[in-house]
């Protein structure tokens, strides 16, 4: 098999400021609030519609969270979950993520909105100790090219092992996904909390 491809020399000039990749800076506001991000955090310039799906629901479904002492936002990003659920009853918040740019820009957001915020560098959590009542997570589905390992079911494994005997996992995943199937043996009660044809919201529980 052979692939031919064209490339063409682009003639715009970069920035002036080689270090704008670098900044940190204002992408838009939730609930009249700044939120921060920069350039090599995934999804950094927008808001993404599924974490707001997210959030929306959860808003709606009080039992989940109404007796929830602790959050776990699994593979933070710049932080928008931890954020936008800042009004949980929690006592303890921790956002993790592997991406230091991330979690330089989580820390700037919880400063700037005034949340405590433990932030730590990990894996799909596998620095943070101790187990929560409440996991949100918007799982990557691949990791650049590599569409061979099932990110998605890792994240869910992650958020098991993090999960109280009594809590609630809350995952947002692309409609096509089939997240129901890569529960098998991780969750044996699970909840479709909606389906908008984009994206769905699952609460996941033991």
């Amino acid at each position: 098999m052979i692939y031919v491809g064209a490339l063409k020399k682009n003639h715009e000039e970069l920035p002036q400021d080689s270090d704008i990749y670098h900044q940190i800076q204002t992408i838009g506001t939730w609930e009249d609030q700044p939120i921060y991000s920069k350039p090599g955090v995934y999804g950094w310039d927008k808001i993404d519609a599924g974490s707001a799906l997210l959030i929306e629901q959860l808003k709606k479904e009080e039992s989940i969270w109404q007796h929830s002492d602790s959050m776990l936002d699994l593979g933070c990003g710049y932080g928008f979950l931890t954020l936008a659920s800042g009004w949980l009853p929690c006592t303890r918040r921790v956002a993790t993520d592997n991406n230091a740019g991330a979690l330089a820009c989580m820390s700037k957001n919880a400063r700037a909105w005034n949340l405590p915020v433990e932030i730590v560098a990990a894996d799909k959590g596998d620095q943070v100790s101790g187990k929560f009542d409440l996991v949100l997570c918007n799982p990557p589905f691949h990791r650049g090219f590599d569409v061979d390992r099932d990110l998605t079911r890792e994240f869910l494994l992650a958020a098991k092992n993090k999960l109280n005997a009594n809590g609630t996992a809350v995952f947002v995943v692309n409609s096509f996904i089939t997240l129901e199937k890569k529960l098998s043996g991780l969750f044996s009660r699970t909840k479709l909390l909606a389906d908008n044809r984009q994206f769905k919201v699952l609460a996941l529980q033991y």
